[in-house]
């Protein structure tokens, strides 16, 4: 099934339209991270382990 260009366009002004109604917008990003809590008996602390997560950082 393929979406024609005027409803992609559509699309596109009604995502437009509702982020410019978000009032409080700032600039940066969102990652995710894996850490080690550091305590030795925790799965975390195995070779292989990435960690705990993710969370936001």
């Amino acid at each position: 099934m393929t979406t024609s260009l005027k409803a992609l366009r559509d699309k596109r002004d009604q995502l437009t339209a509702s982020v410019a109604h978000i009032e409080d917008l700032r600039p940066g990003f969102l990652t995710a991270r894996f850490r080690k809590c550091g305590k030795p008996n925790c799965h975390c602390a195995q070779k292989d382990s990435p960690g705990h997560g993710p969370s936001a950082a």
